[in-house]
């Protein structure tokens, strides 16, 4: 993941994401501010704290993720 997009999200939600309850939070703050899912794995894997997984972030991850935080995609 970009790391602007990163540090954008983390500014806007007052935290870093370092754990599954830091992944939790945002999934549940981008469902109420954006009414959109992604579940807290999806976003363990985009900000790549899952060491054993080499799985990229999709293109819809990004877009929500982007969403997020005021861009259109």
């Amino acid at each position: 993941m970009n790391r602007k997009l990163k540090h954008k999200i983390e500014k806007k939600i007052g935290r870093q994401i370092l754990k599954r309850g830091d992944c939790q939070y945002l999934s549940d703050r981008i469902l109420d501010e954006n009414n959109n899912t992604l579940s807290y794995n999806t976003i363990r894997r985009a900000f790549n704290l899952d060491s054993n997984s080499n799985v990229k972030a999709s293109k819809s991850t990004l877009n929500i993720l982007s969403e997020f935080v005021g861009y259109k995609s």
